[in-house]
């Protein structure tokens, strides 16, 4: 049942969690490059939290907002 909503983990999340859609449109609109820029500035994949607790960055599948592309999340459920 845990595994099933993404609102649930097994795993401690980051205090402030960042999502990105990674659904057709904003991958058309380039969000496929944002996880890497995670990687970047954070040191660390989409999915992982930062050492100090603060960041949990992850991609998600489309949240519906078609004219809004690339949409990211932040410290949203």
């Amino acid at each position: 049942m845990v595994t099933f909503y993404t609102f649930f983990a097994m795993i401690p999340k980051g205090k402030h969690p960042i999502s990105v859609c990674m659904g057709t449109v904003c991958r058309v609109r380039g969000s496929e490059k944002l996880p890497e820029e995670f990687k970047r500035i954070l040191g660390i994949e989409a999915g992982e939290t930062t050492p100090d607790g603060k960041f949990f960055p992850d991609c998600l599948w489309c949240v519906g907002a078609y004219g809004l592309p690339p949409v990211i999340m932040i410290e949203s459920l």
